[in-house]
């Protein structure tokens, strides 16, 4: 399944395969 992630002016455009994908994009890589 994919998954969009909040942002302040709502719900991404972007989506990720699944959460690690989130994770490593968005918290590790700091995107």
């Amino acid at each position: 399944h994919k998954i969009r992630y909040w942002t302040a002016d709502g719900y991404s455009d972007e989506q990720w395969e699944d959460l690690a994908d989130w994770i490593k994009q968005v918290w590790i890589d700091g995107n």
